[in-house]
Parts: C-alpha cells; structure tokens; sequence
C-alpha cells in the first residue's frame, strides 16, 4: 500500500508561508486523515480528522517569538511596528515617542 499527501495552503503557489495549512493523506483512493493548521489568536489550532469514523481531535499550541519576516503591532500615528511586548507595557500606546 502506497500513502500520499496532498498540502494545500494560503500561498501555496508561490512556496511561501501563509496564515493556514491542510494535508490530506490517502492510501489507495481512500482518504486516511486530514491535519489542519490555523493561526488564531497569537496560537496554532491543529486539527486532526481522522477516517473511517471521521472523529476530529484539536490541539492549541501557544505562538512562540516572532519569526523573519512576521511583523507586530503597527502605531495607526507614525507607521512604525512594535513587538507584542512593547505593545503591552505601554498599554497600547507607541514606545517611539510620536506622542500617540
């Protein structure tokens, strides 16, 4: 028996990362599992969906650091971002002093 996977994304056809990921796995035209990946509110939510009895298991994982390239929260005033924490201790306010 042969398995297969298919991987499907937000920006699958240029090979870049996106928000989502779905993998579906077969075995002869028969599907196996779906795993699905989300990004929702600073975590992950995996999704495993399982056949023949289609029983769907979720697992929460808390985002770490940011990686390359991903961004934090932009000030609405001067344009510039700010990391999530910064973004806390100043309660929200800019830390770069453009008086927002």
């Amino acid at each position: 028996m042969k398995l297969y996977a298919t991987t499907t994304s937000e920006r699958a056809t240029k090979g870049q990362g996106g928000q989502w990921l779905d993998i579906e796995i077969t075995a002869e035209k028969q599907d196996l599992a779906i795993i699905s990946v989300r990004e929702e509110s600073n975590n992950y939510l995996i999704s495993i969906i399982a056949n023949p009895e289609r029983k769907k298991q979720e697992i929460w994982i808390p985002k770490g650091e940011k990686q390359k390239g991903e961004k934090g929260k932009q000030c609405d005033k001067c344009g510039r971002y700010m990391s999530d924490i910064d973004y806390a201790n100043y309660n929200g306010k800019c830390p770069f002093d453009c008086s927002y």
